[in-house]
């Protein structure tokens, strides 16, 4: 019942916020967001490698491994993989169902020789070897979860609903090999508005086995162990310090309960990753010394300390065709930006 209950206030959350979400990233244009603080910007920070499109839009790039990158599609269970250079393609079916409840909230994530699809709204934990092509299935038997990160074969960080107040949301660690799950202790706020206004990113860092928690509403970025145990928290640098978002609560005639914003949100951090003990945060707030013609036809990307959240500099990743990346990440010393169906390739100068 519980189940059932919880996997019917997460599908209006995602409902609800998604769309505003997506539209404020691609529309916010319209203004230019200050944020009463400066950046540094580092000289030459990155190099353009290359680039190449795709006949149809790529989601993400969710892994590498010494002689390949595999990339997401629209297709659930399908992967695209390239070799370094991007002269050979080809995608691999790993035979997921193709349900609306998996498709409605996937996770993807390539650590070979896994693949891991996190499955939000089964929830489950869904693992494809790539060599033998075998699918282990692990269904969780806690709530559904929209957020998630492999930290190893067996083990899980994920973020989803508690079930003590069925209105917020709180971080877990679940483990397949005996189905147990261990959860925060008081790393989130109850805000009781089914965790809008504490939505985020999560990323995790495998060589210093280190989980970065960015808020997208305000300046607040959270360091975690694999044990779900808080190293620091840390600001972005502009001075939204509270919450760009409110969220009104509705009774449905069922009795299920619908969270939905009560006014457009205003996004301040969008995706993070991490790399050589950097955290990387791709940031929508313009700084006072930015002019607005470099803010409008570039990406901000400011990096901070991942030992202790402090601010190192700043650089841009320039738009394509007039228009931002969707995604951006970090393998080794290359750093992805994707426009849809093309993928831009940059070397990170380390400095």
């Amino acid at each position: 019942m519980y189940k059932t209950i919880l996997f019917r206030i997460l599908v209006l959350f995602l409902i609800a916020t998604v769309p505003i979400v997506v539209m404020t990233f691609f529309s916010y244009d319209s203004q230019l967001p200050r944020g009463g603080f400066k950046r540094r910007f580092a000289a030459s920070p990155i190099t353009m490698l290359g680039s190449f499109t795709n006949d149809k839009p790529l989601r993400d790039v969710c892994g590498s491994t010494q002689s390949h990158y595999f990339f997401t599609v629209d297709t659930p269970g399908k992967i695209l993989i390239t070799d370094l250079s991007f002269k050979q393609f080809r995608h691999i079916n790993c035979g997921l169902e193709q349900t609306r409840k998996l498709s409605s909230l996937l996770l993807t994530f390539v650590d070979s020789p896994y693949v891991y699809f996190l499955a939000g709204n089964i929830p489950a934990i869904i693992k494809f070897h790539l060599e033998s092509r075998r699918i282990s299935f692990h269904k969780n038997k806690d709530q559904n979860f929209y957020l998630g990160v492999p930290i190893s074969s067996t083990s899980f960080i994920l973020k989803g609903y508690d079930s003590s107040t069925l209105t917020d949301q709180i971080f877990k660690r679940y483990t397949t090999t005996n189905d147990s799950v261990q959860y925060e202790t008081g790393i989130t706020p109850k805000q009781h508005d089914g965790g809008i206004s504490d939505d985020g990113h999560l990323t995790y860092d495998k060589k210093s086995k280190l989980l970065i928690y960015m808020n997208y509403y305000f300046n607040r970025f959270i360091c975690l162990d694999t044990n779900l145990q808080v190293l620091y928290k840390s600001k972005t640098i502009d001075t939204f310090n509270t919450s760009q978002i409110r969220a009104t609560e509705t009774t449905l005639p069922s009795g299920l309960k619908s969270f939905t914003p009560n006014s457009p949100p205003r996004l301040v951090n969008f995706q993070c990753c991490i790399y050589s003990d950097k955290i990387f945060i791709n940031s929508l707030i313009a700084a006072d010394n930015e002019d607005e013609e470099s803010f409008r036809h570039n990406s901000v990307i400011d990096v901070y300390s991942l030992r202790n959240g402090s601010y190192l500099s700043s650089f841009y990743i320039p738009s394509l065709n007039s228009k931002r990346f969707n995604r951006f990440q970090v393998f080794g010393h290359t750093l992805f930006a994707i426009y849809s169906n093309v993928v831009a390739t940059y070397k990170l100068n380390d400095g």
